[in-house]
């Protein structure tokens, strides 16, 4: 069942005995990052013990700190290698790319996603003749063929250089439609598989 919740309150204890009602198995949140710790708590405090998933947009160093110990446990789809997965190439270059720039610093998904998107940026502004324009950069990434390879998300190609696995959303590619199942373990993400795709 959907559960909806307005954003900015000072407490969920309302949606969350809602939710807990019926039978409830398991619970995926998708709201304002800076909703989720009060969800979260709000939901345990209900004597829920089941299952909750989250995007790791969502998840994020202060997110996990105002969770406290309710965050252990919480399962995560995640887009971009975790930062514990020290054996990831990519994860090695941003921890590193961290230090170098910002050591104290939060290395966690909000980060992680923000050197994402500039490493393609930047590889993708390479490919440009003469200035550098949102027109030109959008043309540019339409026009990506053969894939650029990002440290923290594997290959990317523009959707408009392949069959798109699902028609209804062209823009969205076989690697956008993907994710690494992970949790939360310590106050820390932790990958617990591999990456699995949602279409090919």
């Amino acid at each position: 069942k959907k559960v909806l919740a307005p954003m900015a309150q000072a407490q969920y204890t309302a949606q969350a005995a809602d939710t807990v009602t019926g039978g409830t198995n398991g619970v995926m949140m998708a709201s304002a990052t800076q909703a989720i710790p009060k969800m979260v708590t709000d939901l345990r405090q209900a004597s829920f013990t089941g299952p909750v998933a989250l995007i790791d947009s969502f998840v994020d160093s202060s997110t996990v700190s105002a969770m406290g110990s309710y965050a252990n446990g919480l399962l995560v789809s995640g887009l971009l290698d975790p930062v514990t997965q020290a054996s990831s190439p990519g994860v090695e270059a941003f921890v590193k790319a961290m230090n170098s720039e910002s050591p104290s610093a939060p290395k966690d998904g909000l980060a992680e996603h923000s050197w994402n998107g500039f490493d393609l940026f930047g590889q993708v502004a390479k490919t440009i003749s003469g200035d550098i324009t949102a027109a030109s950069l959008l043309k540019a990434l339409q026009n990506v063929t053969t894939p650029i390879t990002l440290g923290l998300s594997g290959p990317w190609v523009s959707p408009n250089a392949s069959n798109a696995p699902i028609s209804q959303y062209p823009r969205l590619s076989k690697d956008a439609l993907s994710y690494i199942p992970e949790k939360i373990e310590g106050g820390q993400l932790v990958a617990t598989g591999s990456r699995v795709y949602l279409a090919s």
